[in-house]
């Protein structure tokens, strides 16, 4: 017999969804029977959850428990539509556009401004001074500036304190945290404290 699930698809968080298909699952029915939306659904929060963690964090709490405002059903809505008007519109003046085809990629534009910059050696180096990191936002954006740099070019960072840990860290088996230096390791920053910095980038000319 198969479980049906119950589900607006628009705002279901990845751990329910999970703990959803599981029940399902564990009352009988088979995977086969399971809707492909769902399916492709669940596929979206794994691998945004993924990225998250390659990015290194997870997603911080107060950004799950968050879902956007819910849109309403409407009722005997046809498969695959936004909304009844969008599927009036395939079927008369619009018979002969394709639907929902292809995927546009778009990004907003967003200035930074480095904390410090100098050339060394044959490359640019961005320097930024970062005290800590406050929230995802924040740390993650390093990520997409690294993307639009010249190969000439570094992002590197300072940190004042590089063993804190990173805001919404979890708490690993071992009781510490993943600290800021961890994280600049993991996604491929170099970085220095202080202490550390190399000498010539302290001295008036390089040697």
């Amino acid at each position: 017999m198969t479980e049906e699930i119950q589900i607006d698809i628009t705002t279901i968080q990845l751990d329910d969804l999970l703990i959803a298909i599981g029940g399902v699952l564990f009352a009988g029915t088979e995977i086969q029977e399971i809707d492909s939306d769902l399916l492709e659904k669940l596929k979206d929060l794994l691998e945004t959850e993924i990225n998250l963690r390659e990015l290194g964090m997870d997603m911080p709490v107060d950004m799950k428990r968050k879902p956007r405002k819910k849109r309403p059903i409407e009722k005997g809505l046809p498969k695959g539509y936004d909304s009844k008007w969008e599927y009036d519109l395939h079927q008369e003046e619009l018979q002969h556009w394709e639907h929902h085809k292809g995927i546009i990629e778009y990004s907003i534009p967003h200035k930074y401004h480095p904390d410090f910059i100098r050339i060394i050696g044959k490359k640019i180096i961005y320097l930024e001074a970062k005290g800590r990191f406050w929230d995802y936002a924040e740390y993650s954006k390093y990520i997409h500036i690294r993307k639009q740099l010249p190969k000439d070019c570094e992002l590197v960072f300072l940190f004042s304190n590089p063993s804190a840990p990173m805001p919404g860290a979890k708490r690993r088996r071992d009781g510490t945290k993943r600290s800021h230096g961890e994280w600049a390791s993991k996604n491929g920053f170099r970085w220095y404290s202080a202490e550390s910095l190399p000498k010539k980038w302290k001295q008036e000319k390089e040697d």
